[in-house]
């Protein structure tokens, strides 16, 4: 076993244990810079105990959020099936251990899986979790539409269109009520004066960002012989022409993101222009 190996198992415990897992969405992998083998990581929606197939007889049911783990090499990470083949919003019953405490981090909130013991599993308490998993639950945003729960990254989503412009509006809340309708007024009165907006921010970061992107923007030969304040006007106005706004995103504290596509200015990344509604804009950035 090689030192990454060994430094991973020492992060969990040496007891074994079967539990009755139900997956979320399909795995995901990140290795650190230095690192040769990948960290799987796939998320759960509730796992229990194999001794007990109920809440009622055990309370042993954890709904907390945790992630399936395990180690893989590149040619692992690049197959179908990622060693273990798990599949999304399926039961399963595994052979794990349980993630020791670590700095802030509670006991288990990763499992390391070492063996699939069964597949697709009959587990009516984990199916009743899956059933509730998959009701949607929807926001109303006004006139504007309704924005759908993503489960996996507790936000509220979906698409509107104002002024002839389509793009995706995301609340960073999750389903408490109080702060998802506080997000979405915000939203609301971001997007009922949306021209305004729209048209401020484009013009901010045009000339925060125009400079910069000069050398994008122009040829050598104009860069060279255009006076350097015409230049500066070139720029800020072809850069509010070219960006187009993608998404927007709100928190409930009254902040905004919004993220403008740069139709390769800065090489395809978003613009992103950071503010909230009493104070205006606060900064942007290219990321």
């Amino acid at each position: 076993m090689n030192q990454e190996r060994i430094n991973f198992d020492k992060k969990f415990d040496t007891q074994e244990k079967e539990v009755f897992v139900l997956t979320m969405e399909s795995c995901t992998g990140f290795r650190g810079g230095r690192d040769t083998l990948w960290q799987a990581h796939q998320c759960l929606i509730a796992y229990a105990d194999a001794e007990s197939d109920s809440l009622q007889e055990s309370g042993r049911l954890y709904t907390q959020k945790t992630f399936l783990t395990w180690l893989m090499t590149d040619e692992e990470r690049q197959s179908d099936e990622q060693i273990f083949n798990l599949k999304p919003q399926t039961i399963y019953k595994l052979k794990i251990r349980e993630s020791l405490p670590f700095n802030q981090l509670p006991r288990a909130h990763n499992l390391l899986v070492v063996d699939v013991l069964e597949r697709d599993c009959h587990h009516p308490t984990l199916e009743q979790a899956l059933a509730e998993y998959q009701k949607p639950i929807v926001l109303s945003l006004e006139s504007y539409g309704t924005l759908a729960l993503d489960k996996r990254f507790n936000s509220f989503r979906g698409n509107v269109c104002v002024n002839g412009s389509e793009f995706e509006v995301v609340l960073d809340t999750d389903t408490d009520s109080d702060t998802a309708h506080t997000a979405a007024k915000t939203a609301c009165s971001l997007l009922s004066k949306w021209k305004s907006w729209d048209k401020k921010a484009k013009e901010y970061a045009a000339e925060e960002l125009a400079e910069d992107a000069e050398e994008w923007l122009f040829d050598e030969k104009t860069l060279e012989n255009t006076d350097p304040d015409e230049l500066s006007e070139k720029a800020v106005a072809e850069f509010i022409r070219r960006i187009q706004i993608c998404s927007i995103t709100v928190d409930a504290e009254g902040f905004f993101k919004l993220y403008y596509d740069d139709d390769g200015i800065f090489g395809y990344h978003s613009i992103v222009v950071n503010g909230d509604l009493e104070d205006g804009f606060e900064d942007v950035y290219c990321g």
